[in-house]
């Protein structure tokens, strides 16, 4: 197959980074005529000029290396370009590594007795969750997963209580490592970064702090079968080694300390390879405060929540009036709220949509949903009065898109709230009632700008109610509060 040129590859990365040439030009600060020329040929970009543009597409570290040739070779000609190539890959194949499947015999030295094998996919799921459960009720348990989890939830391999009837998360310390694709919009993967998500949610509201993900991207998740290996995935525990099929039909587990101890030190050289899935807050006012340092800039700001956020409507007086007196680092998180109501005055874009259950909750107690009890007192009559009225004037006079969530569109609860924009993000705030907040920021580039994307595009879609509808219905509320307390 004839390989794409610069001009053509490059506009192929834009698109598919979400840009158009004049989005693109002005993400950039390039000129848009040039960005025009680089697409169609007629011009090839400065080294400088090439950095910026490849800075700012969503190319992932083979996409990198291909635009950068292509790049090269327009830059210097075939002669010139072939001749570093070739002297480029004497010099680095001494550092090239590749993924390498132990072999089970060299790792199991006294006999067979120390291989068990399970075969058939529900089998495989229960296998390893009766191993991690049996480990449970001698000690801590430190895990290591790798498994499709596009496919698979965690919850089905782990157990949520030990031996005893104690709770596992808590006693169950997993690191994961997950394969993602740069776009997760790609239809070819049928939205994978997505499904990932979903499918590492409901362990994070359980285990909080003790579970850590880390990603790498790929450009073939699952299809290739992981370089070709006949066990590619794995969960490692003190001891034991169980090895996964690609097809997750078939395990192997290796009751070995040595086999342990080998896989065990690959994956953590692995995870020095890959990113932070997510970072994990225990307190609402660590998140506040490191929002605050990274998400400093003027851009969109995107909001969907179970109940409006009060700190954008509310002033000084009402902040120092509602923030709970014993609360740590109570002045920094004042100065947060009202950092961030001066930050949303003044971005490009802004998006903020909530429920009429959330609405009708606070009219009616007066407590703010997306922080814990501890944090804010609940508002008195006034107050909810104040930020109601507050509200429906920011709608009327069109300070961003601001409403309702159509019910017959989506169905939100308080258990997820989100916050998005390029600067920090995706937010994350996952309630339970039981386990109380979680706190995730998740910075991978493109499941923040599908959430963007999806929360920029409600309006249009029909799944926020009307401007008028909006006003009318914060209204409603408004007035039905009773006159005094």
């Amino acid at each position: 197959m004839k390989e794409r040129s610069f001009s053509s590859l490059l506009e192929l990365f834009i698109r598919e980074s979400g840009y158009t040439n004049f989005s693109f030009a002005r993400i950039t600060g390039i000129n848009r005529v040039n960005i025009q020329r680089y697409v169609s040929g007629d011009r090839v970009p400065s080294r400088q000029v090439f950095e910026i543009i490849r800075a700012n597409l969503n190319l992932n570290r083979q996409e990198q290396k291909e635009l950068t040739e292509r790049y090269l070779l327009a830059l210097y000609g075939a002669d010139f370009y072939f001749q570093r190539k070739a002297i480029r890959e004497i010099l680095e194949r001494t550092a090239d590594m590749s993924a390498v499947e132990p072999e089970i015999s060299a790792l199991i030295r006294d006999g067979s007795e120390k291989l068990q094998t399970v075969h058939g996919r529900v089998a495989v799921e229960r296998f390893v969750w009766s191993r991690l459960s049996q480990a449970l009720k001698e000690d801590t348990v430190h895990a290591c997963v790798y498994i499709p989890a596009e496919i698979f939830e965690l919850n089905r391999f782990v157990p949520a209580v030990d031996g005893n009837g104690r709770l596992a998360p808590g006693r169950l310390k997993i690191i994961q490592l997950v394969q993602l694709v740069k776009r997760a919009d790609a239809v070819s993967f049928r939205y994978h970064n997505l499904r990932v998500l979903n499918n590492l949610m409901p362990y994070y509201f359980q285990a909080g702090e003790d579970y850590e993900t880390y990603f790498y991207y790929h450009n073939y998740p699952v299809m290739d079968g992981n370089n070709g290996l006949l066990y590619p995935y794995y969960v490692i525990f003190e001891g034991h080694v169980i090895l996964l099929s690609a097809d997750m039909e078939e395990a192997v587990c290796i009751h070995d300390r040595e086999a342990e101890i080998q896989y065990r030190r690959g994956f953590m050289e692995r995870i020095q390879g890959a990113e932070p899935f997510a970072r994990y807050y225990s307190t609402a006012e660590e998140m506040m405060l490191h929002l605050l340092e990274i998400d400093n800039q003027a851009g969109e700001r995107f909001f969907l929540e179970y109940q409006p956020c009060f700190a954008v409507w509310a002033d000084r007086e009402l902040v120092e009036a509602v923030v709970a007196k014993d609360i740590p680092r109570r002045r920094e998180l004042i100065e947060g709220f009202l950092q961030r109501t001066a930050q949303l005055a003044d971005v490009g874009r802004f998006c903020h949509f909530f429920t009429e259950e959330g609405i009708r909750e606070f009219a009616e107690t007066g407590i703010c949903a997306d922080y814990p009890r501890e944090y804010t007192r609940p508002l008195t009559l006034k107050e909810r009065r104040l930020i109601l009225d507050r509200i429906a004037q920011s709608i009327e006079n069109g300070e961003g898109e601001i409403g309702f969530i159509n019910e017959k569109s989506l169905k939100l609860t308080k258990r997820l709230n989100a916050f998005a924009s390029g600067g920090c993000g995706l937010s994350l705030i996952l309630y339970d009632e039981r386990l109380g907040y979680r706190f995730l920021l998740i910075r991978e580039n493109s499941l923040c700008r599908s959430f963007m994307e999806y929360i920029g595009s409600m309006e249009e879609n029909g799944d926020v109610h009307s401007r008028e509808k909006n006003i009318a219905m914060i209204r409603k509320y408004a007035n039905s509060l009773p006159e005094q307390e």
